[in-house]
C-alpha cells in the first residue's frame, strides 16, 4: 500500500514537516474541513511567530506573574481539590 502525501501549503519546509508530521501520526486525508484545520494549525498557529515572550501579564497586572507551581501550592491548601 503507497502512502499518498498531502502538501498543505505554506514554504517547502513547512509543507515538507506538514506531510511527515500527517505520516508520522499515520492520518489518512479526511474531509476538506479537516484538512483546512490542520494546514491552518501548522501554518498558522505554530509557525513560530508566537513563540516571543512578552511582559504583558506583568503590565496588566501591575506585578509580576507568579509560577504554577505556587498556583498549585496556593490551590491545595484552600482543599478546593479534594
Amino acid at each position: 500500500m503507497s502512502k499518498k502525501i498531502l502538501v498543505l501549503g505554506g514554504n517547502v519546509k513547512t509543507g515538507k514537516r506538514v506531510a511527515e508530521s500527517l505520516l508520522k501520526l499515520q492520518i489518512p486525508i479526511r474531509p476538506d474541513d479537516f484538512i483546512w484545520l490542520i494546514k491552518y494549525l501548522f501554518t498558522e498557529v505554530l509557525d513560530g511567530r508566537n513563540e516571543s515572550l512578552t511582559n504583558d501579564i506583568e503590565d496588566i497586572l501591575n506585578r509580576k506573574p507568579g509560577s504554577f507551581q505556587d498556583y498549585v501550592t496556593k490551590t491545595i491548601k484552600t482543599g478546593i481539590w479534594k
